[in-house]
């Protein structure tokens, strides 16, 4: 087969239940040539003998098994393994149209863009789904002003799976995902502060399932999830910091962290049933505590906060 032109990166751990509607999808996408590298991420269901079957029939499909890392570490592997102009990448238990590479890559090309994105549509786990409603009005935007952008979720949602990237963007400029929940947030903040244009569709390419695994779904919420977001943020923090970039960002990312501040409360109140009372107060004092700490001005360019951070988790149950 001829050098592929996108890599498509594909997660897995556990998800036998959705891995063949995901991994049908990307066969039948109308643009070639592409690989799809699937990053098994120490499953123990029997998600490896379906990936087996997909690699006995499409020679364009590779598998790399690991031990269980999470997504982010899963992510990275297959970048490094990957050979593609672009990079895509999908999450085990969502789909995508036939023509979700075709669509990003023709926009990435024509704009000379080095991100592309599309809108997607929301699925729920009573079948329902629906166009997400929210999506950007721009269409070409600098990489800075799509940074930004993503900062609110109604305006441009910071995922990392509704995307198309131009590989050079990760190699040069270092940017890997840290092994931490909300790993999006902050690579696509770098990635898009690193490209000279970024280019949107609204038409709906990729469809995101809502289920009981996911990061985002109440169920799931637990204090690693609070405490991995503020880590998130203080990633972010940094790096803004370093690149020099602090007084630019300065209203976008202390705007960000309210409502940081806001969802985990939320969550944490939403939570009574699993925490007493005092735990949650603990909780929340601690949450503001550490905003109030991301929301100082830096002292110098190399000024840095850590955010305490629960020991790296040993399984990926929660959808990336």
């Amino acid at each position: 087969m001829e050098n592929p032109l996108v890599s498509v990166i594909v997660p897995v751990y556990n998800a036998a239940e959705y891995l063949e509607r995901c991994l049908s999808s990307i066969a039948e996408q109308t643009f070639a040539p592409i690989e799809v590298i699937i990053i098994n991420d120490g499953s123990v269901d029997s998600s490896a003998s379906i990936i087996e079957n997909y690699l006995k029939r499409y020679l364009w499909f590779h598998c790399i098994t690991q031990t269980n890392k999470g997504p982010g570490e899963s992510r990275n592997a297959g970048i490094d393994f990957s050979h593609g102009k672009y990079l895509a990448f999908i999450d085990a238990d969502d789909y995508v149209t036939p023509d979700f590479i075709d669509t990003l890559f023709n926009l990435a090309e024509k704009n000379s863009a080095d991100i592309a994105i599309c809108n997607f549509y929301i699925q729920l786990q009573n079948g329902i789904h629906f166009i997400y409603p929210f999506f950007t009005h721009a269409n070409i935007m600098s990489g800075d002003e799509a940074a930004q952008k993503t900062m609110d979720m109604f305006t441009l949602p910071g995922f990392i799976w509704d995307k198309l990237y131009r590989r050079e963007l990760f190699i040069n400029n270092n940017i890997k995902f840290p092994s931490i929940y909300y790993e999006d947030t902050v690579t696509i903040c770098k990635l898009m502060i690193n490209s000279r244009a970024v280019v949107t569709t609204k038409k709906p390419c990729y469809c995101y399932c809502r289920n009981k695994q996911s990061i985002t779904s109440t169920l799931n919420f637990n204090f690693r999830h609070a405490n991995d977001y503020l880590a998130a943020a203080s990633i972010m923090r940094d790096y803004l910091i370093k690149q020099n970039l602090w007084d630019e960002w300065e209203k976008t990312y202390k705007e960000f962290l309210r409502r940081i501040e806001a969802h985990i409360f939320l969550e944490i109140e939403l939570k009574r049933d699993a925490y007493d009372s005092h735990t949650r107060k603990v909780e929340i004092r601690s949450v503001h505590s550490q905003i109030r700490k991301l929301m100082m001005e830096p002292a110098s360019d190399e000024d840095t906060l850590t955010v305490s951070q629960h020991p790296p988790r040993k399984s990926e149950e929660e959808k990336s």
